[in-house]
Formats: C-alpha cells, sequence, structure tokens
C-alpha cells in the first residue's frame, strides 16, 4: 500500500516477542525505545519503502501512566495487530474528515518516543484510541522534520499484502474512499488485520 507507514503489533511482554519475531523472522527486532506519554515501548523491523513493522507493550517500568492505554495494548490476550498508520502531509484534513464520520477518531495529537540514545523522536498523529482491541481504520501520522523510523533500520523483510475482515465493511470502505486508501476489507464475523511480510525465513502471516 502506497500511504501505509507501519504496522502496529500489540504484544504482553516485548522482549519475549522479540525472541519470538526473532525465532520465526530469521531477524531480531531492533529496540526503539519508550513512549513515555503513552505507558508504552516497542522494537521495530524494516519493511523498506519507509515502512517498518512496530512491536509494542505495556512499558513495566513507567510507573506515571496506567491503563487504559492506546493501541489496545491494555485489552490484548495475545500478541496481535491491533492498529496501523497511514502517512500524510495534511493531517487536519484528515482529521477532520475522520472526526465527521467517527468523532473519536479525529482529535491531533502530538507524539514522541524516547530513543536508546536518549534522543527524542517526535511526530504529530491523530491519536489511536486504548480501544477497541483491533481499529480498522488507520490514524494519520506526519513525521515533520523528525527522520523516519524505517530510513534507519535494515531492510530485511517486505511487506507482500496487508487487508482486513470486518462483519460490515461497507461503511468502513467508504471512510477508506475518501481518505484515498485502498485497504481491501474481506466481509467475516471477525474484525481483524492481517498482514503477510517475506522475511529471511520465508513469508509470515500475522493477524
Amino acid at each position: 500500500m502506497k500511504n501505509l507507514d507501519h504496522l502496529v503489533y500489540a504484544v504482553p511482554n516485548l522482549e519475549m516477542a522479540m525472541d519470538d519475531i526473532e525465532q520465526r523472522f530469521g531477524i531480531r527486532p531492533v529496540y526503539g525505545g519508550k513512549h513515555e506519554n503513552q505507558g508504552t515501548h516497542n522494537a521495530l523491523i524494516g519493511l523498506g519503502n519507509r515502512q517498518y513493522f512496530e512491536i509494542i507493550a505495556v512499558d513495566p517500568n513507567n510507573k506515571r501512566i496506567s491503563s487504559p492505554r492506546w493501541m489496545g495494548v491494555d485489552l490484548i490476550e495475545k500478541p496481535m495487530l491491533t492498529r496501523w498508520a497511514a502517512k500524510t502531509n495534511d493531517i487536519e484534513n484528515q482529521a477532520n474528515y475522520l472526526k465527521s464520520c467517527i468523532p473519536l477518531l479525529g482529535s491531533i495529537d502530538r507524539g514522541s518516543r524516547r530513543l536508546s540514545d536518549n534522543s527524542l523522536l517526535e511526530w504529530t498523529l491523530t491519536l489511536p484510541l486504548p480501544g477497541p482491541v483491533v481499529e480498522i481504520l488507520p490514524f494519520f501520522i506526519d513525521w515533520k522534520s523528525s527522520e523516519h523510523p524505517g530510513v534507519s533500520l535494515k531492510a530485511s523483510c517486505k511487506l507482500i499484502s496487508f487487508e482486513a475482515t470486518h462483519p460490515s465493511p461497507e461503511r468502513l470502505l467508504s471512510i477508506l474512499q475518501k481518505l484515498d486508501i485502498d485497504l481491501v476489507i474481506k466481509k467475516s464475523n471477525e474484525i481483524s488485520l492481517i498482514a503477510t511480510i517475506q522475511t529471511p525465513n520465508g513469508q509470515q502471516i500475522l493477524s
């Protein structure tokens, strides 16, 4: 997808998930840093094309932020894709349209992550909510003057396909069309995001 920025894979424990992904993918995720104002931390794998795969979990060392935290991290029972980000250079218009459709999804906020060298990565985004567990509509992100995280990541993997399932996809598809996003949503009783990623260990399917 041309406007996909990154996938969000929420997990109960970051270190355990990094070990699991390393075994499955054949490459170890790179520790990203801490979202100090959201109570989470993450690790990343580059997908090339200024895209990346983000593994996110509650940061047990952050005692200042408690649930409910963003991205569905407090709702999951197992590792799963819960969110995805679309890149934009026009976040105010995207946010206004989201808000006209689903008011809670249209709030613009600034995000940041403390990197391992203690520098601060900053961005502007339409703020992802704590729930539901899986959100089919994307949140939008503008990296402004910060270097995109995918630039410094080795492109060891590649996104082959990305799609969703939902019991009533028609309204979501209408919203996505207005946002110029070509996500395929298949009708199903289950709400899910599904990514197929080419890795050094072959294709891996995550949902």
